[in-house]
């Protein structure tokens, strides 16, 4: 298990060695779980690696370790994270919404934006708690990322929908 939280947070894989994995070991959905961060930027992979789950529960088992990854929109991250570090999937998610901060900030302070930050510091990250404390350092961007915690806190992005961006109806919304 030490082993592939190491890979899945430092390395990205090739689909065939992760098969690999999946075949030789006796709990595959525990592999697709640790190292499914590899592939976050590879849907089909994603979609493959899923596949190696042999039960309904096993199924159910990845979706709940993985779900935050699989669904964390790099486009649209506005929005509560309620991150478990030691979740290779939820630390992916972290380490994107930390680079993320630090990219957002710098093209505001570039562009000469006001800044609306909760602390004056530029960051788009409000109410950080970490494991059920306040948040010490003063700007999540230079914050070294721990192996394990829980990490709550709100992004709100600066990043608006491009012009003629089509509005959802609220029926649509709702859904």
């Amino acid at each position: 298990v030490v082993f592939l939280n190491a890979l899945a947070r430092d390395i990205h894989l090739p689909f065939s060695l992760v098969e690999q994995f999946c075949r030789s070991c006796t709990n595959p959905s525990e592999v697709v779980c640790k190292l499914f961060p590899s592939f976050s930027s590879f849907v089909v992979d994603r979609c493959l690696l899923l596949m190696h789950a042999r039960s309904i529960s096993d199924v159910t088992h990845v979706l709940g370790n993985v779900s935050k990854l699989m669904f964390f929109n790099v486009e649209n991250p506005t929005g509560h994270y309620r991150l478990d570090l030691s979740n290779p999937a939820d630390y992916s998610v972290a380490e994107s919404l930390v680079l993320l901060d630090s990219w957002e900030s710098a093209l505001k302070q570039g562009h000469g934006k006001v800044d609306v930050s909760q602390k004056g510091n530029w960051s788009q990250v409000r109410n950080p708690i970490f494991c059920d404390h306040p948040f010490k350092a003063p700007i999540i961007t230079e914050w070294l990322l721990p192996e394990a915690g829980k990490l709550d806190f709100d992004y709100s992005s600066s990043r608006r929908p491009p012009r003629g961006a089509v509005v959802l109806d609220a029926e649509t919304f709702q859904r």
